[in-house]
């Protein structure tokens, strides 16, 4: 009880002024596109991590917040929502203050939007971030409906005055509300397009017919060029 009202404190006091100095601290994905067939019973995951783009500057890092939405395309039916949010290898804090998700997860049914938080409770400063040396934050963990089909996109939030739907970052246990700071790439007045972490595309499984009918496709042309498929493959080994 009293872990939920420091961090409901310290989000509090984080989240309610602007920032007053420029930042270098950008929120990354693991991986631009990740790639889910219908129906596999894997759920997609992604890597969220924060990474320092200047060479002259060293922030530290003491505590976070990310407000991550699932936005579908035009083309895109169904629904992916946000089935777990978890602590990552080489995490920033190290192991020492697992990330915390707002609502909890997972939920029925998930949710397309939360807030994910951590703090380096256990020191009073922040964690250096150095650059070229990006540091893990949280893994997320998706839930995919089964009519899904398309590209979802995962959006960081702007940085906002509102203790909730806003994404930010300080360097040290927050005492001053005006020591807040927007991440790069989540300032006040970016673009959607400069905010989008990641694509989850959603594919259909290749039919059986394709995949024979490609077989023969290529055997065909093997023949045609006198060459068996093997030797076709093989790079013309046996020319």
């Amino acid at each position: 009880m009293r872990l939920l009202l420091f961090y409901s404190s310290l989000l509090y006091h984080l989240f309610l002024a602007l920032p007053t100095e420029a930042t270098t601290v950008s929120v990354a994905a693991s991986q631009a596109v990740v790639t889910h067939l219908q129906g596999d019973a894997n759920s997609p995951a992604v890597t969220i991590l924060l990474e320092n783009t200047s060479a002259d500057q060293t922030p530290a890092v003491f505590v976070w917040q990310l407000g991550l939405q699932i936005i579908p395309t035009v083309e895109a039916v169904g629904t992916i929502g946000f089935a777990a949010a978890t602590e990552p290898s080489d995490s920033l804090f190290a192991g020492t203050s697992p990330p915390l998700a707002f609502p909890p997860l997972p939920q029925t049914p998930s949710p397309n939007t939360i807030d994910v938080s951590a703090a380096n409770i256990l020191a009073p400063t922040g964690v250096p971030l150095r650059a070229g040396e990006p540091k893990n934050v949280v893994d997320l963990l998706f839930d995919v409906s089964s009519d899904a089909a398309g590209a979802f996109q995962l959006v960081l939030a702007p940085f906002g005055t509102q203790p909730v739907g806003t994404s930010s970052w300080a360097s040290q246990l927050i005492f001053n509300p005006m020591d807040a700071m927007p991440f790069e790439n989540g300032a006040m007045g970016s673009s959607v397009g400069s905010r989008v972490l990641a694509t989850i595309e959603v594919l259909p499984v290749p039919e059986p017919a394709t995949i024979w009918s490609s077989s023969v496709a290529i055997s065909l042309l093997a023949a045609r060029r006198g060459r068996r498929p093997f030797d076709q493959w093989q790079g013309g080994v046996n020319q």
